[in-house]
């Protein structure tokens, strides 16, 4: 009997951890997917005519980050050039609407594309800056990078 019992929670213990790598390997897949997908779709508005497109460039241009924003407002930049930053740190997207700033969100440099959306009539330039992790209201540092959105098509 006791024997029997010690076989069980070996067991229970076994499927224990095989769920829990399964489940492991289901977030990787769903991350790698959504990565894929989102890398699709900033390629597509990267290369779609109807799109607007920049590049945001350092003061040196030794970085230089394309931008794209679709018909429907959905933004990406691709931020592969952007080196990681340290935990307490972020990049900060702004964008240009008229006469005012606006955050566009955070990120933190780890990844590929970051997507974001915008006003897309409105939106003539944007800049990046580096903040205090969780972004700010208002910057008070100088852009890293900047730059132009093409006109309206």
């Amino acid at each position: 009997m006791g024997l029997a019992a010690v076989a069980a929670v070996v067991v229970i213990a076994v499927l224990g951890v095989v769920v829990i790598r399964q489940d492991s390997r289901l977030d990787r897949l769903q991350g790698t997917v959504s990565q894929d997908a989102l890398s699709r779709a900033a390629s597509s508005a990267l290369v779609d005519p109807g799109s607007r497109t920049g590049e945001l460039r350092s003061s040196d241009a030794r970085i230089v980050v394309p931008v794209a924003v679709n018909d429907d407002g959905e933004g990406f930049l691709f931020a592969d050039d952007l080196p990681a930053l340290p935990e307490d740190r972020t990049y900060q997207l702004w964008g240009l609407v008229g006469k005012q700033t606006i955050s566009l969100g955070t990120f933190d440099g780890r990844s590929r594309v970051v997507p974001f959306s915008a006003d897309r009539q409105g939106l003539t330039n944007m800049a990046i800056t580096e903040e205090v992790a969780g972004g700010v209201p208002v910057s008070e540092n100088t852009s890293i990078l900047a730059g132009e959105l093409s006109e309206e098509s």
